[in-house]
């Protein structure tokens, strides 16, 4: 939790994510950072199409989105909330400052609540919830499940 410290803290710049990107993939260090980048955004929206091309026309199980109250009484550490959705936004009556939430997989990185509180377009099957005990607060989650704007035809 060491990366949650502070609410001062700032997101990863560019070359930190380049550099653990080349760290997880050996095969891309030759390739420039600049590149690098196209790369990822490239490879975001083609999961974003392909989400939307897997769900059109299909019936979606349940409401178009879900809202959750977590109590925040016990601590929580990668609890599973088994979700899928496209768009997700955070509140407390708390504090978010440990607070952090991972999308897919407990071994991603942790994304800091305090810092990016809502994700939108982002699919995901499920997430994981990181918090301190927080006695007597409530962590608030909306989980869109269907793209809620139109789209143009």
């Amino acid at each position: 939790m060491d990366r949650l410290e502070g609410a001062e803290q700032k997101p990863d710049s560019p070359s930190k994510i380049n550099s653990t990107v080349v760290e997880r993939n050996p095969h891309m260090a030759k390739v420039s950072p600049e590149v690098l980048q196209v790369i990822l955004l490239d490879e975001l929206t083609g999961r974003v199409a392909e989400f939307f091309d897997s769900v059109k026309g299909k019936a979606i199980d349940g409401p178009p989105y879900n809202v959750m109250a977590i109590p925040m009484d016990t601590a929580a550490v990668d609890k599973e909330l088994d979700i899928p959705g496209i768009g997700l936004a955070a509140n407390t009556d708390g504090t978010l400052s440990d607070v952090s939430i991972k999308f897919d997989s407990v071994t991603y990185d942790a994304i800091p609540l305090i810092m990016f509180k809502n994700f939108h377009f982002y699919p995901f099957n499920k997430f994981y919830v990181t918090f301190t005990a927080q006695a007597g607060k409530t962590l608030y989650l909306f989980i869109g499940r269907e793209k809620m704007i139109s789209e143009a035809t």
